[in-house]
Parts: C-alpha cells; structure tokens; sequence
C-alpha cells in the first residue's frame, strides 16, 4: 500500500452514495471504497460544518447520514479542520467554472494542504460538460479527462478521482 495522505476530502455524492449502499439503496463499491480509506486516513472536514451539510442533506436517508457522519467523527475517522479562506484559489476555481459548493472542496483542500480529493461530480472534472451524456460523463470522471482536473492538479497540486482509482492514491 502506499504512505497513506495525512487525509482525504470527499464530495458530499460519494459519501451519500456510501450511506446509499449502507441501507441497501445503492449497489456499489463505495462501502469498500470508504472501508479502504478508515483504513488508511481520516476523512478532512471543515469545522464550521460546511461540509457535513452538504454529507446530510435533506434527504432520505439524512437521519442516517447524520448518525453516521456522528459515528465515523467519535470513532477519529473524521478530522475536522479550521477552514482558512483562499480568495486566490476561489477566483481561480470560478474562472474555471466550478460551482460554489465544489469549490469549497477545492479551497478547503488548500487550507489545509491537503493533495486528495475523492470526487464523483462532473463540476471537479469539467464543469462545461454538465448536460453531457451518461457515457461522456463517465469517461471524463473514470479517466480524469476533464481540463479542470488537470488544472487543479497542476496549478494546486491537489488529485481529484473517483472512487475506482483509489488505491492509486492511497
């Protein structure tokens, strides 16, 4: 295995899709996904709650995802960390047409030097290709295709993937 990040951010899709396969709703990889990353660093959250609002929603199963999100939090696979504002990284992520609540993962991310981002959203890849079709969506995702990813990478030096390539990174 690889010299685990000290942690890891995740997108609030991944981590529902995660309590989706918890209660049976979704057949997936992510319980394993998520499984692989307790075993090899926390979760970075923001203090201010941020990004647990975005993990419970108001869904259905938010009850749930907040009980989780409790858990995973007393038992230290979830960190949380003081959200110092980046406003060169938010302008730089707003030229680059990322959603507000997607780039706050970015900056984030840069607050705390953290290098990992586990993201499904087509917004972390190519924004510009939201209303693409189901297969184009997954190519820019599954292969890192996407230029916005590429930049994130390159001018922040932050890797954003799936949860199919995960132990390429951890």
């Amino acid at each position: 295995m690889k010299e685990a990040p000290p942690s890891i951010v995740v997108d609030a899709n991944c981590f529902r899709y995660y309590i989706g396969e918890i209660v049976g709703e979704v057949r997936a990889t992510y319980f394993d996904a998520f499984s692989h990353i307790f075993n090899a660093c926390p979760i970075a959250c923001d203090d201010e709650g941020l990004i647990r609002s975005e993990y419970v929603g108001n869904g259905r199963f938010a009850e749930y995802a907040e009980e989780e999100f409790s858990r995973l939090l007393l038992e230290d696979k979830i960190h949380l960390f003081t959200f110092v504002r980046q406003p060169t990284v938010k302008k730089f992520l707003r030229l680059c047409g990322i959603p507000k609540a997607d780039a706050r993962l970015v900056e984030f991310s840069v607050s705390i030097k953290n290098r990992h981002i586990l993201s499904e959203d087509i917004d972390l890849y190519e924004p510009s290709q939201k209303n693409c079709s189901a297969i184009q969506r997954k190519k820019y995702i599954f292969q890192r295709k996407g230029s916005v990813c590429g930049e994130i990478r390159r001018k922040l030096d932050i890797y954003v993937f799936p949860c199919s390539v995960l132990s390429d990174f951890i």
